[in-house]
């Protein structure tokens, strides 16, 4: 993610919490559908499927996702970072 006018990348958001650019751009999609399949995600945010999946894993070993049902289904939703900091 760049600032306008800066040429500069911003600093994650969801850095500290050991979250990419890339990642924070899915949490931050998934939190405002308030959970979605993976394959709607992905179209979503028109990224591959296998990156948007690689975003998912990460962001689900942070504790900033959960599966919503069954890991078949591929439905996640983002969990809110305040949320996700006190589970750890």
């Amino acid at each position: 993610m760049v600032e306008q006018g800066t040429g500069q990348e911003a600093e994650p958001v969801l850095g500290p919490l050991g979250c990419s650019p890339g990642q924070e751009k899915v949490h931050l999609t998934l939190l405002a559908l308030g959970g979605e399949h993976i394959e709607r995600l992905a179209g979503a945010l028109d990224l591959p499927l296998p990156v948007v999946a690689e975003g998912l894993a990460g962001l689900e070993a942070l504790g900033l996702v959960t599966r919503q049902d069954a890991a078949e289904s591929g439905r996640y939703a983002a969990m809110a970072p305040d949320v996700a900091v006190r589970r750890r």
